[in-house]
C-alpha cells in the first residue's frame, strides 16, 4: 500500500512530520511549511487526498505511516497532529517514540475510556459514513460544518472558508467513509493510561476561541 506525501521546505532544516484532520490533506500544511525554517513531510492520510490505501484501522494506519519513516529514514524528527491526524500522531508516538525528538498535538483527545461510550461514538460514525456515502460530500459537509465543534470556523474570512471548503470537496466519499468509520476515535486505541510513557517534549495547541 502506497501512502502520498507532500514535501514542504528544503533539505537541512529541522524536520517535521504533520498528519492533517479529517477533510484534509497534506496540503493544508503548506501555509504553515511557509512561516516556518523546517523541511516538512505531510502525508495525506488514508482515505484522503491521493492516498488511496485502506489499511487495518487504527494500527494498520500507524504501521502505514511507520513504514513509510523507514523508507525515507525519518530520525530526530519533531510530529505534529491535528484532531484525528493528532490521534495518529499520539499513537505513533506511543509505538515509536524513539523516532521523535517532540510531539505536537492540536486539538487532540487521547481516546475513549468508557466501553458504553467507545461502542456509542463507533455506532455514529458508522451512520455518518453510510450517510456520506448516500449523499456525497458537499451535502456532507453541510451538515459536518454546523456541529457546534467547528462554529468558530465561522469567525474565518470568507474567502478562506470557500478554499476550506473547495479543498474538502476534492475528497472521495469512500475514502472519507472509510476514514471516519475505521479511524473513529470509538475504535483507536484509549491511550488515556499511557500518557505519562511518553519522555519527548509534549506540546498541546487549542483554539483559543473553542470551549
Amino acid at each position: 500500500m502506497s501512502l502520498h506525501v507532500r514535501e514542504f521546505g528544503r533539505p537541512g532544516q529541522p524536520v517535521v512530520v504533520a498528519l492533517h484532520g479529517f477533510l484534509g490533506t497534506g496540503e493544508n500544511w503548506a501555509e504553515l511549511a511557509g512561516r516556518l525554517n523546517v523541511h516538512l513531510y505531510a502525508p495525506d492520510l488514508p482515505g484522503h487526498g491521493q492516498t488511496s490505501a485502506r489499511p487495518e484501522g487504527f494500527g494498520g494506519t500507524i504501521a502505514l505511516l511507520e513504514e513509510w519513516a523507514q523508507l525515507h529514514k525519518i530520525s530526530d524528527a519533531s510530529l505534529l497532529g491535528y484532531s484525528m491526524g493528532g490521534r495518529l500522531a499520539l499513537g505513533w508516538a506511543l509505538a515509536h517514540p524513539g523516532r521523535w525528538r517532540a510531539l505536537v498535538l492540536e486539538g487532540t483527545s487521547p481516546g475513549i475510556a468508557n466501553p458504553a461510550e467507545r461502542t456509542m461514538r463507533a455506532t455514529l460514525d458508522d451512520a455518518r459514513a453510510r450517510d456520506l456515502i448516500e449523499r456525497g460530500v458537499s451535502d456532507f459537509l453541510d451538515d459536518w460544518q454546523a456541529l457546534p465543534l467547528f462554529k468558530s470556523q465561522q469567525l474565518l474570512p470568507p474567502m478562506r472558508r470557500a478554499k476550506m471548503r473547495a479543498l474538502r470537496e476534492r475528497s472521495r466519499p469512500e475514502g472519507l467513509a472509510w476514514a471516519i468509520a475505521a479511524l473513529s476515535p470509538g475504535r483507536q486505541p484509549d491511550y488515556g493510561s499511557r500518557l505519562g510513557e511518553l519522555a519527548m517534549p509534549v506540546h498541546l495547541i487549542t483554539g483559543e476561541r473553542d470551549e
